[in-house]
């Protein structure tokens, strides 16, 4: 069985000082220095997909990243991977956070070229994301979607029941070739390590690079300058004397704030 899983690179913002982000009104701090990681959801499909394999030792896993070739995706081959691909686009990382159907589509044109008989991807890459991609992508290759997934068995019996997916009420859903699995919060659920033989294994195992093509039309030319947040308007104000006293001044704090 061929799975394929979706992931992102994204920068891992917790090693950014909060003082560095205070310090830029209206722009971006500087992110140079920040490695990048993948987001907990994508985290949890790559090491779900990895314990089916555990259950299934013909399943066969490749992962698919719309982006640049990173030391992070080549670190796939270690923990397990046959193949690893990367799409570079032709939009920057910043401009695809706002295009989640450039990104499906993306995904799409290289399904249509390498089929999986399953698709795999966390339910949103990062904080913030619109979590569309997914279901943009079975639009796109008008595929069957599965949504809400926790778990990952292999199936008890053959034929054209590939897998079987726990979802978070607790229903069991039957994965037939094709179908978007979209994987969900699953506590304790992380990419596991290599060992150093592992990694020694696939010290020359290198990043597939591949065209990124989308047959959608290109970007309509607008673009984002920048990003404010809203100013704050939250008080803590103490109210002291008799229970009359802090009545009234509540009410006049209160008839302020409206104004």
């Amino acid at each position: 069985m061929d799975i394929a899983v979706c992931v992102k690179t994204v920068p891992d913002y917790d090693m950014v000082p909060a003082k560095e982000w205070q310090a830029v009104e209206g722009g971006h701090p500087d992110i140079s220095y920040v490695r990048d990681c993948f987001g907990c959801f994508d985290e949890t499909a790559l090491e779900l997909a990895l314990r089916l394999k555990e259950q299934d030792p013909g399943v066969e896993l490749r992962a698919v990243s719309v982006g640049e070739a990173t030391g992070l995706l080549k670190g796939l081959y270690a923990v397990g991977y046959s193949q690893v691909t990367a799409l570079p686009p032709a939009e920057t990382r910043t401009e695809l956070d706002f295009r989640p159907e450039r990104t499906a589509g993306y995904l799409a044109a290289y399904f249509r070229r390498h089929p999986a008989e399953l698709i795999l991807c966390g339910r949103q890459t990062g904080p913030g994301d619109s979590g569309m991609v997914p279901y943009l992508l079975a639009q796109e290759l008008e595929a069957p979607c599965v949504p809400g997934v926790v778990a990952l068995n292999a199936p008890l019996s053959g034929g054209e029941v590939l897998a079987q997916a726990v979802c978070m009420d607790g229903t069991v859903r039957e994965l037939k070739r094709g179908t978007v699995v979209i994987l969900d919060n699953v506590p304790d659920c992380f990419l596991r390590l290599p060992t150093l033989k592992e990694k020694l294994a696939a010290r020359t195992r290198e990043v597939l690079v591949e065209t990124a093509e989308c047959p959608q039309g290109e970007p309509d030319g607008v673009t984002l300058e920048r990003l404010e947040a809203p100013p704050k308007r939250e008080k803590c104000r103490f109210l002291e004397g008799t229970v009359e006293e802090q009545a009234a001044g509540l009410l006049a704090w209160l008839r302020e704030s409206d104004g």
